[in-house]
């Protein structure tokens, strides 16, 4: 029975390996979540964002997701240096990883031959880090802890569980993104990533080669098309498609942004990540202090994800997140056209 159980128990942390990475339904709030290159794109040369995402919220297990980053622009070099934290509580199940990020950005002020008013960039990053990968033994229920009723109240288990919870190993990542300001009213970026480009083995069982946990690879490519007319609003459609551990995804939708008071909503649709997932209708709000002539800004959003496919949203609840994005201007790179800037929602000047 001892055996069965440690059997069992190196299933389920062997399968849990092969999962994917969890997305956010705004990925703009954490811009170098996404896409590591979205490093100093900021406004400003300072940015700060934090984003908290609680899925299934109505399961006794829900996952819950947060990420925290801090970044600087270096205009004189014109490199980008940051920091990013996160923490993830899925059910038993729990990492924590801390990736310092660089980047290098490359740019031309302007292209006679493509007759472009504005300029265009191509920044380069690459993300390295650690993650700690543990697992809560009192969260699971062994065989010996089962009656005829099912689960036996304080009842502890037999079973012969490794001698480590958790585990820490090296991770790294890399991204591009190419950003083309057609005019002062069309602003076009485009982004490519690869995370956890070394496959490191995240397995917390010693086993042969046979069994390494290796965290597989997660490609994204990500655009948007912001269009500013006329100054008092913003429509950006935006797409990203997710491919990990055999499944892909798209996310897909358009956010309006109203310029004079500083509130935005948008509508999205996410597809399944695997099959044992469902899609999800995503509605967001934002809402802008500070904004053009601004030496600072604070964006407060919030979205809510509804799962679309028989009783899903019955069975889970939902999903919401919450997230904050702060940008400041110290000076140094005021009129610096070759900063890398992105905003879904507004066109850059």
């Amino acid at each position: 029975m001892k055996k069965l159980n440690l059997l069992l128990f190196g299933v389920i942390c062997w399968l849990s390996a092969a999962g994917q990475d969890y997305m956010f339904s705004q990925p703009w709030l954490s811009p170098i979540y996404l896409n590591p290159a979205a490093i100093g794109s900021g406004e400003g040369d300072w940015r700060f964002s934090a984003m908290y995402r609680m899925q299934y919220q109505s399961l006794p297990s829900s996952m819950r997701n947060i990420v925290v980053s801090a970044e600087k622009y270096f205009p004189e070099k014109k490199v980008g240096a940051g920091l990013l934290l996160s923490s993830s509580n899925e059910g038993y199940l729990a990492k924590d990883a801390v990736y310092a990020v660089a980047s290098k950005t490359f740019c031309a002020k302007e292209d006679a031959a493509l007759n472009l008013e504005g300029s265009y960039y191509l920044t380069l990053a690459a993300q390295f880090g650690f993650v700690n990968r543990r697992i809560d033994y009192s969260k699971l229920v062994f065989s010996d802890q089962l009656g005829p009723g099912g689960i036996i109240p304080g009842l502890g288990t037999e079973a012969n569980l490794p001698g480590k919870s958790g585990a820490w190993y090296f991770d790294a990542a890399a991204g591009a993104v190419l950003g083309i300001k057609v005019d002062n009213a069309h602003f076009l970026s485009a982004g490519l990533s690869a995370h956890h480009i070394n496959r490191a083995d995240e397995s917390l069982l010693s086993t042969n080669n046979g069994y390494l946990a290796k965290v597989p690879v997660r490609w994204t490519f990500n655009m948007a098309y912001v269009i500013s007319i006329d100054d008092p609003w913003t429509w950006t459609p935006e797409i990203i498609y997710y491919y990990q551990a055999g499944s892909n995804a798209f996310q897909a939708g358009c956010e309006h942004t109203w310029n004079n008071i500083g509130l935005s909503c948008g509508l999205w649709y996410r597809s399944p990540l695997s099959k044992i997932q469902t899609g999800a209708l995503v509605i967001s709000a934002a809402f802008v202090l500070g904004g053009k002539g601004d030496k600072s800004s604070l964006r407060v959003a919030g979205a809510y994800d509804y799962y679309t496919g028989g009783n899903t949203y019955t069975h889970s609840g939902g999903s919401t997140e919450f997230g904050l994005l702060w940008d400041t201007k110290s000076g140094t790179s005021s009129g610096d056209q070759c900063k890398p800037v992105f905003s879904p929602w507004k066109c850059p000047l």
